[in-house]
């Protein structure tokens, strides 16, 4: 796992998710770099992105109804 910002960004590029698929393999990511240990300053803040943008698409794809 690259511990660079910049290198995360080239291996999955941050952007809005618009579907399943992309939603998923954001998830994936999620998983691996938590999975990972200790993160790096670069690794929490594309952590942090990936995060947002998954809870972006989930408040609109995927609301809990209370």
């Amino acid at each position: 796992m690259p511990s660079r910002f910049e290198d995360l960004v080239r291996l999955m590029p941050p952007q809005a998710i618009m579907d399943d698929v992309k939603y998923e393999y954001a998830l994936e990511m999620i998983d691996r770099l938590m999975a990972s240990g200790r993160l790096t300053n670069g690794q929490s803040l594309y952590l942090e992105t990936l995060v947002q943008l998954v809870q972006a698409y989930e408040a609109v794809n995927h609301a809990i109804d209370v």
